[in-house]
């Protein structure tokens, strides 16, 4: 609801279900962005790359997403074996918190703004 309020209805094509992640397509084959909570002290958005040849592709291009992102990214949190692979950009919050949750509906959408806007600037996604 909050993201509607917002004017962001793209972010929330999808319905939300009972779990700790939300996946958001973006359009491209090889990657979609992810968001997740954990353990209510934490929230994260991902870059979920799809497969090996989707992340070395984003890895590629590490400096200029990192230039313009300008959070800290975690790039290689994922399990060695996994061939999906993930970029996490992490927010410590209290995500049951109800004072605190338009604070972090706020982050999220910045961070996504902001994460896309790397995305295009480094070359690997079209708006």
């Amino acid at each position: 609801r909050y993201c509607h309020r917002q004017g962001r209805d793209a972010i929330v094509r999808r319905k939300p279900r009972a779990r700790n992640w939300y996946d958001v397509p973006i359009g491209s084959d090889a990657f979609q962005m992810q968001f997740t909570l954990t353990h209510g002290n934490c929230v994260s958005l991902a870059i979920y790359a799809y497969d090996m040849d989707a992340f070395q592709m984003l890895e590629n291009k590490k400096e200029p997403i990192e230039s313009v992102f300008r959070e800290p990214l975690d790039w290689y949190s994922s399990r060695e074996s996994s061939s999906a692979k993930r970029i996490v950009c992490r927010h410590e919050a209290a995500v049951f918190d109800t004072g605190e949750q338009e604070a972090i509906f706020d982050w999220m959408i910045r961070t996504f703004d902001f994460l896309m806007d790397a995305l295009v600037f480094a070359g690997v996604w079209e708006r």
